[in-house]
């Protein structure tokens, strides 16, 4: 966060050790290393410096949580009629800066003249502009959403078997996946492996923070790779598993970025997982553009592209990458 208003406080360590730090009164930021016991600034501060609160930190990303929220709902929300959109854009923007406004003065102790001069505020424009910048962006509300768009637009390259049930082996727990599904004759002719793969689908709120809930959801599909499932009268043991959720879409997740940053722990933590997971032959199946204008899917392993679809001059082209990601086992120290 630029500009932090930066003062002296006593922080205590896990092991009971205390330092002399700077903490930025607006966000509860720690600034920098912590200062020397001889150090002039300690010196002259004397006996009776603060401790470090914690309570600030908790303050400001509640209060970004509620500034997300409106502007996701403000989003969803929107009257979708161009004639009338314009005006009630802005009267909406009006009314979310007032009410963020209010909302950051009730967070904490900070008053109406430091909230104008803060950092904050060029955050906010920030958004709202980025918000501008995707007017025609469409999200989805539930997993039932995603499942649905799924069976409509891949049924013409998969066989879909929905909610299968199983058990985990070497455990006998029962367990149900999503979705088995079988790649159709011409994607087979084109190299795809002929296998049934497990798909387990995710939504993922884009207002909240979504790092531990995809945490579970990549361990749940990884799980699935040591299960049997039961379809007809088949044992279906799946070659590799994928993630499917609204952050496949290249849109939404490129939206993401753009509004949380690159470097934000959630969108960190989201790619280290793809990484991890990939250990594991599971991967994400991805969707080029957006839910209501697609140009094709592709079936990744971190960063790297298995099998992809891509429509070009109204007709499907589908190209074999790396054919090995899916058979490689990685099993101790590969």
């Amino acid at each position: 966060m630029a500009d932090h208003e930066g003062e002296l406080r006593l922080r205590k360590q896990k092991n009971g050790s205390c330092h002399y730090v700077k903490q930025c009164q607006k966000c509860g930021a720690q600034i920098g290393n912590a200062l020397k016991y001889n150090s002039s600034e300690v010196i002259e501060a004397g006996p009776d410096v603060p401790f470090f609160d914690e309570t600030i930190s908790d303050r400001y990303e509640n209060f970004l949580a509620c500034l997300k929220n409106k502007l996701f709902d403000s989003k969803t929300n929107r009257n979708p009629s161009p004639a009338v959109y314009k005006s009630e854009k802005q009267i909406k923007r009006d009314n979310l800066i007032d009410e963020i406004n209010l909302l950051f003065r009730k967070a904490g102790d900070i008053n109406e003249q430091d909230f104008l001069e803060a950092e904050l505020i060029r955050k906010l424009r920030e958004m709202v502009n980025i918000f501008d910048q995707y007017d025609d962006f469409k999200s989805f509300s539930s997993e039932n959403e995603i499942e649905e768009w799924l069976i409509n637009n891949l049924s013409t390259d998969f066989y879909f078997y929905r909610q299968v049930p199983g058990k985990h082996i070497s455990d006998g727990v029962k367990v149900k996946i999503d979705f088995l599904i079988f790649p159709k004759k011409h994607l087979i002719n084109h190299g795809f492996s002929e296998s049934f793969i497990g798909v387990e689908v995710k939504f993922f709120h884009p207002s909240n923070k979504f790092g531990k809930k995809s945490s579970r959801s990549w361990w749940q599909t990884i799980s699935y790779l040591d299960c049997e499932f039961f379809l007809k009268d088949k044992i279906i043991k799946p070659k590799f598993c994928l993630l499917f959720s609204n952050l496949s879409f290249e849109g939404e997740i490129e939206y993401l970025k753009k509004y949380y940053g690159k470097d934000d722990n959630d969108v960190v933590i989201w790619r280290s997982y793809k990484q991890l997971a990939n250990h594991a032959r599971v991967g994400s199946l991805e969707i080029y553009g957006r839910p209501e204008n697609n140009v094709g899917w592709g079936i990744h392993f971190a960063n790297s592209p298995y099998f992809q679809a891509r429509i070009n001059q109204g007709q499907f082209h589908y190209i074999l990458s790396t054919q090995n990601l899916v058979g490689k086992v990685r099993i101790g120290n590969f």
